[in-house]
């Protein structure tokens, strides 16, 4: 299973998003609820683009949208 380390965060207040740290809370979480097996990163780019716009048209039933 895989949870996210903002979730986390929320119950086990973290300072920094440093290795170490995480690796800390890796060995805490471990210990105390199950056994973390590995350590995604995701670094995104502010230059992404995740969709495009080509067009758009009225929805035929509707006068609001």
């Amino acid at each position: 299973m895989k949870i996210s380390l903002n979730w986390a965060k929320h119950w086990c207040p973290m300072p920094a998003y440093t290795a170490d740290a995480l690796e800390t809370f890796a060995h805490t979480y471990s210990t105390y609820t199950a056994e973390v097996e590995g350590i995604d990163s995701y670094i995104f780019d502010d230059k992404i683009v995740i969709g495009k716009v080509l067009g758009w048209k009225p929805h035929p039933d509707s006068e609001k949208l």
